[in-house]
């Protein structure tokens, strides 16, 4: 295979479309306030149960492999309202493929306008550039999620000739339904996450999702910012460790207050859970989401909260079924390859 500088076509200009009343700008991350309350907008009228948070945002806008001035655009009104917003996010860890991630929205009180179109054709524009730049011999994808319950998100994606990939059911379980405590697998330890399992603990991660879709192994810039969030819950976190004291599985979890605050409720998402391929099928991911569900509910935690690929390894959405959750939305990753 040649390599993509080879493969892809870049465009030179990506400005996008005039349009009347509207200008385009960079982001900053002095606009980060901004865009929390654009999120919140947007997250009332396609996906009401998240937002992105301050602390989401800013991570995303400070990544040393992201150029803000070439790889974000603001829409602005004549007023200086952003009303929309794109970040173009190519993660520097390559193994099976080169990933460009499109991130953003337009306030819903400004759709149907063609802002949407424009920002979404710039973000191509930008995601080949930053693909043709690459001198990888490995498949190129750009890709979007998209929420199930924001149909014209989904019907401007296909329209512009993005495909439907992998699709992922939002779970969530109450911690007051009865949970039946079910001891670890002979050999197994379920323990406290802490700083020191940290290197190991991102090791295992890598090697649990290797070759799952668009998944990639993190980079030590990407799981350092993520477990060092405010919301990252060490007390909801958990490893599970061989008899070498090994660790052979993760569930890592967040606990944002601000989510609390919106929603009237208080959740645990679990970010990461992953388990060693030489130990599947034992019932340690099921023993890690048993210590989850416990230390949520004995610290007053409303929910649980997850995100599973419905083809993701084995039975996966039946593990979660089987433990009280049940789906409350789905979103699609649509891809570009190249």
């Amino acid at each position: 295979m040649s390599t993509l500088y080879d493969r892809v076509s870049a465009p030179i200009d990506i400005t996008p479309r005039p349009l009347d009343g509207v200008t385009w700008r960079p982001l900053t991350t002095d606009d980060v306030d901004t865009l929390v309350e654009l999120g919140r907008a947007i997250a009332a009228a396609d996906h009401p149960d998240w937002a992105d948070t301050r602390e989401d945002l800013l991570d995303e806008l400070g990544h040393s492999y992201t150029d803000l001035p070439a790889d974000s655009l603001a829409a602005v009104t004549d007023r200086g309202e952003v009303v929309a917003w794109g970040l173009v996010v190519m993660p520097s860890e390559h193994e099976t493929l080169v990933r460009v991630i499109l991130l953003g929205g337009v306030a819903p009180s400004h759709r149907g306008r063609g802002i949407g179109r424009r920002l979404l054709a710039w973000q191509h524009g930008r995601a080949l550039q930053r693909l043709a730049g690459s001198s990888s011999l490995l498949p190129g994808w750009v890709i979007v999620a998209a929420d199930r319950r924001a149909p014209a998100t989904t019907r401007m994606l296909e329209h512009a000739g993005f495909t439907p990939g992998r699709h992922f059911h939002n779970l969530v379980r109450s911690t007051s339904e009865r949970l039946t405590y079910l001891a670890p697998p002979d050999g197994i330890c379920v323990v406290g996450y802490a700083p020191e399992h940290s290197a190991a603990a991102h090791g295992v991660r890598d090697e649990a999702f290797r070759g799952e879709g668009s998944s990639q192994p993190m980079s030590d810039e990407q799981w350092e910012s993520m477990t060092h969030l405010a919301s990252f819950a060490h007390a909801f976190s958990f490893v599970a460790l061989d008899a070498a004291d090994s660790i052979v599985g993760l569930l890592l979890t967040l606990v944002t207050e601000e989510d609390q605050a919106e929603q009237g409720s208080s959740n645990g998402y679990v970010w990461v859970l992953g388990v060693a391929p030489e130990v599947r099928r034992r019932g340690v991911a099921r023993s890690l989401l048993v210590a989850h569900l416990r230390a949520l509910r004995e610290t007053g935690i409303d929910q649980s909260v997850l995100d599973v690929a419905t083809d993701g390894p084995g039975d996966s959405l039946a593990l979660f079924t089987d433990l009280g959750y049940r789906s409350q939305a789905m979103s699609i990753n649509y891809i570009h390859t190249y």
